[in-house]
């Protein structure tokens, strides 16, 4: 029974982190409205591959620096949810 718990438990996380994923947009303009809910970000340098070498039409990033070109791009890590919520539902009403 132990078991079962745990596995619902997981299948509920990973629900969540689903429901997450697929707010990219709104995030964005959430961002874009009140810049004050990134809690985390790192500037970086990426491209989007076209060459087709390793992948076609994905964001490739260079986190080690490696390329040692100036960072083009801010990648948010970490935003407060909270405010995210706030900021949705506000939209909605």
């Amino acid at each position: 029974m132990e078991h079962k718990m745990v596995y619902r438990e997981r299948v509920s996380e990973a629900r969540r982190e689903v429901l997450y994923a697929m707010i990219w947009d709104q995030l964005t303009a959430a961002v874009a409205i009140d810049p004050s809910g990134v809690l985390e970000s790192q500037t970086v340098y990426a491209t989007v591959e076209l060459a087709g070498s390793c992948t076609r039409g994905m964001l490739v990033v260079d986190w080690l620096r490696k390329l040692q070109r100036p960072a083009n791009v801010r990648l948010i890590k970490k935003v407060n949810m909270e405010r995210f919520k706030e900021l949705l539902y506000s939209g909605i009403q």
